[in-house]
């Protein structure tokens, strides 16, 4: 057996934070920061992984039987692969390690998922799957063995690549758009977030308005509910849930907007940066998803030229995504470094997970 060694990019979602799990549409990127997976065969039927970036190793017997714990997202993927026909018995010691940042919002937890469920493949089954196809694995894994309240653009971006739109109603259709030519900086706030909690209590929030919705009005699609057509449904909505409503609506129409001027021949960065601050004032203001310092670093990039900018990810910490002219990242990242614990930094968009020598 060979050694096998894959990579897998980070993603920063770009337009529709929280749609996913509604089943709306996403527009996304893979980034160039990695995780990074080794895999050299060994004498015993044992998995030895060591997690240098968190100072952790374990140990998976390929010989026992397999016990899956809640959030044992390692051991999930082995057992997706296994009633996938599997014969898992060869043993490997693998180091995982990156430079993405942790918790904070560029999906450095489905990157390791991607380049586990890209390793497990070609070490067990060694079947060819595209994008999509390890996209969903990963997310079968991370996401619905444990009944976790997240969506599936995480993990379909990360093995996808580039700038896509994911619709990701049902197993999700993702489309590559062609990438203008943008300047994005990342700013890292060092504030933690609780990805699991925050998205759980805003899932089980904007089903509850779609609950209330479909009560009185059997037959709405909220993929179909416009802006415009809000305030004809509040009547059927608690009060207290109407500002989650308008921002799954709002958010949709602004991630409609986007594909729109992305899909033009020359799309207006000045327009994508509008659309984009539009959708972070959403997030803040109806779901209460930024903080303080996010919004010093968002107001200190805009007063150096950012077009737009939004939290990424869950909310309540973690990153911030700036959309600049190509040329103005650096003045931004230094407008930003007073704002935050670290340096920004500029970003490339990325191809997908891979394996290479």
């Amino acid at each position: 057996m060979a050694q096998i060694r894959i990579q897998t990019p980070g993603r920063v979602c770009l337009y529709g934070d929280h749609q996913d799990y509604l089943g709306l549409p996403v527009i996304a990127c893979a980034i160039d920061r990695y995780i990074y997976l080794e895999a050299n065969p060994i004498g015993s039927p044992v998995l030895e992984i060591h997690l240098p970036d968190l100072d952790k190793q374990r140990t998976i017997s390929l010989s026992d039987p397999l016990t899956v714990d809640l959030h044992d997202h390692l051991a999930s993927g082995l057992k997706v692969l296994r009633d996938l026909g599997a014969e898992a018995s060869q043993g490997y010691h693998i180091t995982i390690s990156g430079n993405l940042p942790i918790n904070a919002g560029v999906s450095s937890s489905s990157a390791v998922m991607v380049a586990w469920m890209h390793f497990l493949n070609s070490a067990y089954l060694d079947r060819s799957v595209n994008g999509q196809e390890l996209g969903q694995l990963a997310y079968r894994a991370e996401v619905l063995e444990h009944h976790s309240p997240g969506g599936n653009m995480d993990q379909l971006t990360i093995a996808c690549g580039d700038l896509v739109f994911i619709d990701t109603q049902g197993h999700g259709k993702v489309q590559a758009l062609r990438s203008p030519s943008i300047g994005l900086v990342l700013g890292v706030s060092g504030i933690p977030k609780s990805t699991l909690g925050t998205l759980g209590f805003n899932r089980q929030k904007a089903e509850q308005v779609i609950s209330a919705v479909r009560h009185s009005k059997p037959d709405f699609v909220l993929r179909d509910c416009t802006p415009s057509e809000v305030d004809d449904y509040l009547g059927s909505i608690p009060d207290e849930l109407e500002a989650v409503f308008r921002a799954a609506v709002g958010n949709h129409h602004l991630t409609l907007l986007a594909t729109e001027e992305l899909e033009r021949k020359e799309p207006s960065l000045a327009k994508l940066g509008e659309i984009m601050t539009a959708h972070h004032a959403l997030l803040r203001d109806n779901l209460g998803l930024s903080t303080d310092r996010i919004e010093e670093m968002l107001s200190a990039a805009r007063s150096t030229g950012a077009l737009g900018g939004k939290i990424v990810g869950s909310g309540g910490g973690g990153c911030v995504i700036c959309l600049c002219k190509p040329g103005n990242e650096d003045k931004i990242a230094e407008a930003m470094i007073m704002a935050g614990p670290r340096r920004p930094s500029e970003l490339r968009l990325q191809t997908a997970a891979n394996c290479y020598d």
